[in-house]
């Protein structure tokens, strides 16, 4: 692993698994295209989504998203979206390019962005709160409040409408074009993974030696626990 490489094709993937988008989910446009390693999505029609393959259910998580081609403050082309349900629009959050928002508590106004500018999204998706950066500067009144629907996670999705939209994802596979808050982590299989440290093992788990057809049953009541299951 050389550090130094920014070959995305060699870079992603290794040690901790970092998200991309996911080719297999394609809602709206079916001729969809994904480059520089899922990372690059084209839309050809309005409508469309392209979808992450690493899902949020608590944990505080920043990405960068750099929209490229043909966006204009004027349109409605929206490229910061959120989805539950693996696409389902049944819950959602989103920031617009003419500074519109959909989802948030209070439908605040931010700012317009267009091609070349550098979206941030920080997600505490333990509090159901996102705040919005544009070229490395907080958004707006920075904490709100999105709807989530119990039990549910939350996949980071592009939106575009109309379509000929082209934008640039980064969930931590490359440096960050601008540092993320404190507290909030790259996106992949390792910082989503749930804390499994046990203190005392003994209170979940013990171990006796079993001889088959010596007539002797094993007691388990030494145990600090009571088995479901031997």
């Amino acid at each position: 692993f050389n550090p130094f490489n920014t070959d995305i094709n060699t870079v992603r993937g290794q040690e901790s698994g970092y998200a991309t988008l996911n080719p297999l989910v394609r809602l709206g446009d079916p001729n969809a295209t994904f480059s520089n390693g899922n990372l690059t999505a084209s839309f050809t029609s309005a409508n469309n989504y392209a979808v992450a393959n690493i899902g949020i259910t608590n944990g505080k998580y920043y990405y960068e998203l750099t929209a490229s081609t043909n966006v204009s403050s004027s349109d409605t082309a929206t490229y910061i979206r959120a989805f539950t349900e693996n696409g389902t629009s049944e819950d959602f959050y989103h920031w617009r390019a003419n500074g519109g928002t959909s989802g948030l508590t209070g439908s605040p106004t931010l700012s317009t962005y267009a091609s070349g500018d550098v979206l941030g999204v920080a997600i505490d998706a333990t509090n159901s709160k996102v705040r919005f950066f544009k070229n490395g500067t907080l958004e707006g009144s920075g904490d709100y409040t999105y709807t989530t629907y119990s039990g549910k996670a939350l996949f980071i999705a592009a939106f575009a409408n109309p379509g000929n939209r082209t934008c640039h994802w980064n969930f931590g596979q490359k440096p960050f074009k601008y540092a993320p808050p404190d507290g909030f982590l790259s996106l992949n299989s390792a910082s989503v993974r749930p804390e499994t440290v046990i203190a005392r093992p003994d209170q979940f788990v013990g171990v006796a030696k079993y001889t088959s057809g010596d007539g002797n049953a094993v007691s388990v009541n030494s145990y600090n626990f009571a088995p479901d299951l031997i």
